[in-house]
């Protein structure tokens, strides 16, 4: 992304009030993102992120928000 980086990207999703419901899974190359970076997704996988660890989060976050 030219203009700004993922973490960027992810805290103006969460600031937008018609886009904060929207659930974010974050894949980071960081051993553990701290601060806003951490808080602002609601999931951060490692990299390089497993197929079947990034299904087993969608589901869990569909299924939380569907509850």
């Amino acid at each position: 992304m030219p203009l700004m980086d993922g973490w960027e990207m992810i805290c103006r999703l969460k600031a937008d009030e018609r886009t904060r419901q929207i659930p974010i899974i974050a894949c980071s190359g960081e051993e553990a993102p701290r601060g806003a970076r951490y808080l602002a997704a609601d999931v951060i996988l490692p990299k390089p992120c497993a197929l079947d660890l990034l299904l087993i989060e969608a589901r869990r976050l569909l299924l939380r928000r569907a509850a």
